[in-house]
């Protein structure tokens, strides 16, 4: 199954899922939700949540696993260069890629916990 990745090259970053901070009063959920529509242009509905929060070097970030609802929307982020799909192994690739290696380390332990959760899907 493939995983929609936004690129930029603002940061040290190569490639990186929807990420971002709950507005107040909103759950991990809806703000998972939110930074997707935003950063990729794609409405999406959770499947499961991954087992557990993964550090960065700032900050602590839940991930879930959604599947995109529809076609996408156009989108303005300035976070994002480009997005695109990529297998779990190409995703692994770009990570490779980024320059922080506690965004890199976070990154490829939640590309294995992807890995581990659709091992489990019913096929």
């Amino acid at each position: 199954m493939p995983a929609r990745l936004r690129t930029h090259s603002q940061k040290s970053t190569v490639a990186a899922r929807a990420k971002g901070r709950p507005d107040p009063g909103e759950t991990a959920e809806k703000a998972a939700l939110r930074e997707v529509l935003e950063e990729t242009g794609y409405e999406a509905q959770i499947i499961q949540a991954l087992p557990m929060p993964f550090a960065g070097s700032t900050t602590s970030t839940a991930y879930f696993l959604m599947q995109p609802v529809g076609s996408p929307t156009p989108f303005k982020s300035e976070e994002t260069n480009t997005i695109r799909w990529a297998s779990l192994t190409e995703a692994q690739d770009l990570v490779a890629l980024t320059k922080i290696e506690s965004g890199r380390k976070r990154d490829k332990a939640v590309i294995e916990a992807i890995r581990v959760a659709l091992e489990s899907w019913p096929i």
